[in-house]
């Protein structure tokens, strides 16, 4: 392996995805980063959906008594969370164009 590639498989379990950085082909690929932005965009954006809706549901007997403070932080966060977790590789977004 030479300098200039990352080897993803060891730094964050992912499989094949080997990249060569030497020539900025995917750090300037702007279609590459659109693709990345929407999907983890939809990503989080589920996250944030699935779990305001748990969170709704756990103490709540009727909507009056739901801490909304409560749920749009926890929210927030998973929707943070969702986007960190994305950075080390998105299925959806082909890396090898």
């Amino acid at each position: 392996m030479e300098e200039s590639e990352v080897d993803y498989r060891r730094m964050f379990g992912v499989r094949n995805r080997r990249i060569d950085f030497s020539k900025g082909r995917y750090l300037m690929n702007k279609e590459y980063w659109i693709k990345w932005i929407k999907a983890a965009g939809v990503r989080a954006l589920k996250t944030v959906a699935q779990t305001a809706v748990a969170l709704i549901g756990t103490n709540a007997i009727g909507i009056t008594e739901v801490d909304w403070i409560g749920v749009a932080s926890g929210a927030a966060l998973a929707g943070v969370v969702s986007l960190l977790t994305s950075l080390a590789g998105i299925p959806e977004v082909d890396m090898e164009q």
